[in-house]
């Protein structure tokens, strides 16, 4: 097949393997479904199984392929101008500058697609896990700032990073602006059907999905909302496992609020400023951990805030290594259990 008389639409996307993607116009799929690699001279559509040398009936050829796929055109100019997008066409000064001086445009990642999805079911491979982890009790429904979006989904509307090979779909936490139900960023957490946890930590960081606004964490101002705050004391902890594990059913007074901050960056007076009661920070016990309350404790008690400092109990970093802890009967978390009781009574 002479590869020059191919031109990609102008939708077409390319990834870091070198192939490009766009939804196959014949099976009027919204999924990127058809393919093309030049570099290995090959082309097909994953929905029409429109792929090497079978999918279109017996004797189809990789020119019938790419006919079919839209993409088979007469051969314009030179080699330069293979198996590249159409040329868009230029605006004028005038439609420049009213787009210049228009309104932003939107990213709608999370609030018009992710968060269309469900909040994890019981039984649901997010809800299993949570479970394992010992985060959130099976049976009992979780926030609404906690999401389920399957792999296909997730595929669909394009998440970013995309999900590791074996992941069912991915756990999207979402961070808001305290007192504002718009959500702006979101972690990832990527889970097998099975409900164990797939191994995502691309470049090192957090995984995470964002929807615009500058950094999608900036000034450590957007938390994940385990619990909202009514009346009582206001916990803040890192990350959403641990706020998660601090919301279950019963841990603390109702009226109580839990917040999840990205990390110990994310222990601002920014995170709490729009919530009342009294604040009990409480991070990962560590020295990134030891810092983040040092700093916001003096920044609170700058601004007279009530607070009080708060850890999990020794030896567990944390309240969700606590949990754990306990689930499997180990005995140096309920000796720390009863430590609490003694304490807290």
């Amino acid at each position: 097949m002479d590869w020059d008389r191919l031109t990609l639409p102008a939708n077409a996307r390319k990834t870091s393997a070198g192939e490009w993607h766009w939804p196959c116009p014949y099976s009027d799929s919204k999924d990127d479904s058809a393919w093309v690699a030049p570099n290995r001279q090959q082309l097909g559509c994953r929905k029409c199984s429109a792929d090497g040398e079978g999918g279109l009936g017996e004797g189809a050829n990789l020119e019938q392929h790419a006919r079919h796929l839209g993409i088979w055109t007469e051969p314009k100019g030179t080699a330069a101008e293979r198996l590249r997008r159409p040329a868009r066409p230029r605006a004028s000064r005038a439609d420049a500058t009213a787009a210049s001086t228009g309104p932003p445009a939107k990213r709608p990642d999370l609030p018009g697609l992710v968060w269309a999805a469900s909040i994890p079911a019981d039984g649901t491979p997010g809800a299993v896990y949570l479970a394992k982890r010992a985060a959130w009790p099976g049976g009992e429904v979780l926030p609404a700032s906690v999401r389920w979006v399957t792999a296909a989904e997730y595929s669909r509307i394009g998440g970013s990073p995309r999900l590791p090979a074996g992941a069912a779909g991915a756990l999207v936490y979402g961070y808001a602006m305290p007192g504002d139900e718009a959500t702006c960023a979101a972690e990832v957490e990527a889970v097998r059907a099975d409900g164990a946890a797939v191994e995502f930590q691309p470049q090192g960081k957090r995984p995470s999905v964002y929807t615009g606004g500058g950094s999608p964490f900036a000034r450590g101002a957007r938390v994940f909302v385990a619990r909202q705050w009514t009346s009582g004391e206001v916990w803040i902890v890192e990350g959403p496992i641990e706020a998660l594990t601090r919301a279950r059913p019963g841990e603390l007074p109702a009226g109580d609020g839990v917040l999840g901050a990205h990390g110990t960056a994310g222990f601002t007076p920014a995170a709490v400023a729009a919530v009342g009661g009294r604040i009990v920070v409480s991070p990962d016990r560590d020295a990134a951990g030891d810092g983040a309350a040092e700093r916001l404790a003096e920044a609170l008690a700058l601004a007279g805030q009530p607070f009080r400092v708060r850890r999990a109990p020794a030896p567990f970093s944390d309240w969700n290594e606590w949990a754990q802890g306990l689930a499997v009967g180990s005995d140096a978390a309920v000796e720390a259990l009863e430590r609490e009781a003694m304490r807290d009574g």
